[in-house]
């Protein structure tokens, strides 16, 4: 069976959602000897380096966390405003976690009909079928 029936309707002119997150934030440590840390582009060690290094000191918000490698967002300090990082290199901490810091986000529809849409007529009569 289907969460949504037949007769599923969404009667609100106007939906709104709001979501408090919180972001992991962290600071450079390591890199005091190098100008900063190296970043890349992707996830891989062997994916392309950036230009700049992320300064020793900056903070950064964790956008994703795997295993020892962080996609980051800059927060304040300088270096490239979003890349990958590797946390530890060679026992050593490249970053340390430094708090944390809250999100909002607004999710909304303006009307019935751009509600409506995420919801074709064929899905609603084929779970009537089911």
């Amino acid at each position: 069976s289907s969460i949504l029936g037949p007769s599923a309707v969404i009667t609100s002119h106007c939906i709104q959602c709001f979501t408090a997150a919180m972001a992991q934030l962290w600071k450079v440590v390591g890199g005091a000897e190098s100008n900063g840390i190296i970043v890349r582009a992707g996830h891989e060690l062997a994916s392309e380096a950036e230009a700049t290094r992320l300064a020793t000191d900056a903070i950064v918000k964790e956008l994703e966390l795997c295993e020892s490698r962080l996609n980051y967002q800059l927060v304040s300090g300088t270096g490239p405003a979003k890349g990958w990082v590797s946390t530890t290199a060679r026992g050593k901490d490249l970053l340390v976690k430094e708090g944390f810091v809250e999100e909002k986000t607004t999710i909304s529809a303006t009307s019935n009909e751009s509600a409506e849409e995420k919801v074709s007529e064929d899905e609603i009569n084929a779970s009537a079928e089911e």
